[in-house]
This record gives C-alpha cells, structure tokens and sequence, in this order.
C-alpha cells in the first residue's frame, strides 16, 4: 500500500506555517459575506481557494487558523429580520466553526422610547440580540468568546434601563467567555457607560 507523502509545508515549524497563513489571510473587513445571513462583517480575508485545494492536511491546518483568528460580526444595525430556517448555509457552517463572534448592539433611547417601555422599541433594540444568542447557542458549538460592542445614541445614562437589553447574554453564561470591544456614547456619559457595561460583563465571566 502506498503511503501518501507529506505536503513540504509540514517540514516547517507550525508557528511558521501559521505565519504563512497569516500573510495569505490578510486583516481587512469582509462586509456581508453571505445571502441571508446576520453576519455582517469578517474582519479576516477568506483563505485562497488554491491553498485549501492543496491537500486535506493543509486544508484541515488553514481552516483551524482561519477559525480561530477570525472575528465574525453581527451587528443589530445593517441586517434585517431573518427567520431560521431562511438563514444560508454558509452561515451556519461558519458560525459552526467560528471560535470568536462579536455582537454589534445599537442603542438610542430617547424621551418616548423611555416612557413607553421595551414593548413599543424597535427589533434592532428589543428582540435582535435575544435571537442572536439563541442562534449562538443552538448552531455555534465551537464559540469560545461572545465580544460586545455598544454604540448608544442616547443623551442620558440611565443604566438601570439599558441593562436589560443585555440580558439575554445570560443564556450563554457559563458557556463562554465575554469581552468588551468598544462602547461609543455622548462623551458626558460615555465613560461611566463603559464602566456599567465591562462591570456587567465581568458578572457574565464569573462562576
């Protein structure tokens, strides 16, 4: 029986391989990467399809590294309402491999919003994240890290009424870990905003 040879790639150090790779997936946004997707950003180029058609150890190594650098986004704003069963398969396939994801949320809550209450917000505010973390948890059972992303519109702080729009990040605690990436807010309240918001994260990472 003939043994298949090692493609010459393998005679590397693998910190080197990945290196390789590293160079041929270049960091540059990939913006809605999919039909029918709520991903709407990769900041990681796909590998070239010649690589990954080299042999089955190369493709195995590159999608590993590809996998587990990329950071796929889902942001509440760009994307519309898609039912389950309407989502493509690429995207579940990638969310299947994906090891980071990173949750895009968009606040503005303004004088009527606060006064009538969640049941009169928009989806992007009151419905998209509970339906993204369900998607997490259902189809995305390599994730490792959920990053958050705040950009909030609003004129007042008020934590006590915007923390539970991040409440449905507690279907995932324990599952994973949760990371701050950026918050971005009137400059009068965005400090302290941060601050409530890595704060509740941190009672998301412990045990």
């Amino acid at each position: 029986m003939v043994v298949p040879s090692m493609a010459p790639i393998f005679r590397l150090p693998v910190e080197l391989r990945y290196e390789i790779y590293r160079c041929l997936c270049r960091d540059e946004f990939i913006c809605y990467p999919f039909c029918n997707s709520p991903i709407t950003a990769i900041n990681l180029e796909a590998p070239p399809r010649q690589l990954l058609l080299t042999c089955h150890q190369i493709y195995d190594e590159v999608r590993t590294y590809y996998y587990g650098t990329a950071t796929f986004r889902l942001a509440s704003i760009g994307t519309s309402q898609i039912k389950r069963e309407d989502i493509s398969a690429g995207t579940l396939i990638a969310l299947g491999e994906a090891r980071k994801v990173e949750l895009m949320l968009m606040w503005n809550m303004n004088g009527n919003r606060k006064k009538r209450g969640p049941s009169s917000w928009p989806w992007w505010m009151n419905g998209w994240l509970e339906e993204q973390v369900a998607l997490l948890r259902d189809v995305a059972h390599k994730l490792e890290v959920v990053a958050i992303a705040v950009r909030d519109a609003s004129h007042y702080r008020d934590w006590e009424q915007k923390k539970p729009m991040l409440e449905p990040l507690q279907l995932l605690k324990g599952k994973i870990q949760f990371a701050v990436t950026e918050v971005i807010a009137a400059d009068d309240i965005e400090e302290n905003l941060r601050q409530d918001i890595e704060g509740y994260v941190r009672e998301l990472n412990s045990s």
